[in-house]
Formats: structure tokens, sequence, C-alpha cells
């Protein structure tokens, strides 16, 4: 069985991560978000949202960019782009579905 140092790391349930790889070898520890997910409160997963759309626009522009001067610029309004487009994309979601709420048929 693993043993798991004391610190971050310590919390965790490691029996289902050793079972899941036979007991062999050392605990693959890309294996552990998906085995003992980080608990969040819910409001702090929307907050996520923010870093997730940075490190995108961050990647995106690298690869498009032609010069180095013209990556921060880039990369601002890619970020401000993607976030803009996802909250329209929410709010016409929440418009449609109040519609749908407001106009469904009453039952008798």
């Amino acid at each position: 069985m693993i043993v798991p140092l004391p610190g971050f790391l310590a919390h965790l349930d490691w029996n289902p991560l050793w079972q899941a790889m036979g007991g062999a070898g050392a605990a693959l520890l890309a294996w552990v978000p998906f085995v003992n997910p980080v608990k969040l409160p819910a409001g702090a997963r929307l907050w996520m949202y923010l870093p997730l759309t940075l490190c995108i626009a961050v990647v995106y522009r690298a690869t498009r960019a032609r010069s180095l001067e013209k990556l921060p610029r880039g990369t601002l309004l890619t970020f401000v782009n993607i976030t803009v487009g996802m909250i329209a994309i929410a709010v016409a979601f929440y418009v449609v579905s109040r519609a749908a709420l407001y106009l469904r048929p009453v039952s008798a």
C-alpha cells in the first residue's frame, strides 16, 4: 500500500488508486484529481472559469502572434472576447429557459 507523505496529499484515500493500478508501481499522481477531486464551494467553481479562459487565450495567441509585442494586447482581447461571448450565451440560455417556463401549457 502507498504511504503518503505528510502534507497536501496526506488527506487523500489512496486505496481506490492502489486497487485500480493493481498494486503495480508507485501511484500515478495524474490519477489523484479524478479519484479524489478537490472540494470547492458552489460559488468558487464559477470563478475557476477566469483562469481557464486566460490560459486558453494565452496559448491561442502564442500560436497566432507574429511578434512578441502583439502578444499581451492580443491575449487580453481574446480573453475579453471569450468571456463576453460566454456571458452572452449564458444570458441567452437564461432568457430562453424563462420564456419556456412562462409559455408552458398549464395542466388541468
